[in-house]
This record gives structure tokens, sequence and C-alpha cells, in this order.
């Protein structure tokens, strides 16, 4: 890792971009990182690199934000197994990032921020073990693609719909 710091204060440009694919990516599962061992963002503001962390923060100010609809669902495959994992992700609108956090207030579900920081409106809380099911909204950058498995909504509806952990 130190090495990796190293590089981020010769090259602030390359931390703010790794920063930024973190960040993307953790609005999207709060549990999702760059490394096994916690958060690239936690590594950079200890070290004390603010070029980097400035540059980050300019880039998200700066960047086009999105609404995401975020549903995830955990399928049990057999007993013993570990269950399938299947997410759709769906752009609803687009705006400056302080127009999609204010969009976000409006959004179904209980607004949750987390301590990464990120708001998330949460409509509808997944299960302590599978199967689960899970929907919330989220502000992001707006450079992820809509995406599902074919049989996505067929699996979110069947599990969903058994599902009463709302909000």
């Amino acid at each position: 890792m130190q090495s990796t710091l190293q590089r981020y204060a010769a090259d602030p440009a390359a931390g703010a971009l790794a920063l930024f694919i973190e960040h993307v990516a953790v609005c999207i599962n709060d549990k999702q990182t760059l490394r096994p061992t916690g958060r690239l963002y936690e590594d950079v503001a200890a070290a004390g690199l603010t070029d980097v962390l400035d540059l980050f923060h300019r880039r998200l100010d700066d960047t086009e934000h999105a609404i995401y609809e975020v549903r995830r669902v955990a399928k049990v495959r057999g007993t013993g197994t570990r269950p399938v994992i299947a997410r759709s992700v769906r752009l609803l609108d687009r705006g400056s990032r302080a127009e999609m956090a204010a969009a976000l207030l409006g959004m179904p579900g209980q607004l949750h921020t987390g301590n990464d920081g990120i708001a998330r409106s949460i409509a509808l809380r997944r299960g302590e073990t599978p199967p689960w099911a899970e929907r919330f909204y989220v502000a992001c950058p707006a450079v992820v693609a809509d995406k599902a498995r074919p049989h996505f909504e067929r699996w979110f509806a069947e599990v969903a719909a058994g599902d009463v952990a709302l909000f």
C-alpha cells in the first residue's frame, strides 16, 4: 500500500481517478472497495495526500450525476452452496451533483447516510440470510450503464414478494 500512496503523491491525478472509481463502486454497492482491507479513500486521507483529495472532490463536483435505482436479489441454489446474487441498475434522472442530492430526498424509502458519507434512500432492506431482495436509490456520478441479468425481474419479484423488510 505504501508504494501505491507514494505513486499517488507523485501523480495526484492517478490517485484522484482511483478514488473516483472506488466512489462510484461504493455508491452502487456499499460493500465494494478497490482493496480487500478497506477503502482507499481512508488510506489517502490518513496519508495526508490533500492534492489527491482536492482533485477527487473537484472531479465529483464537476461530473454530471444521476439518480440510480439499484436492486439486488440473492437466490438460494441449493443446500450448502453460495447464493446467486443478481443486480439491476437503472438511471432515473440526470443533473448536477447538488440537483441529484436534492432529488434523492424525494425518492421512495428511508434516507440513510452511511459512514462513507453516501446517502441512499432505502425502499426495501435486504434480509440477513438468503433469499433476500433489496432496493435503494442513490445519487452517483452518471457513469454507470443500465444493466440487469435476463431473468432478474422474475427473480426479484419471486424473492421480494416474500420479503416484508420494507425500509
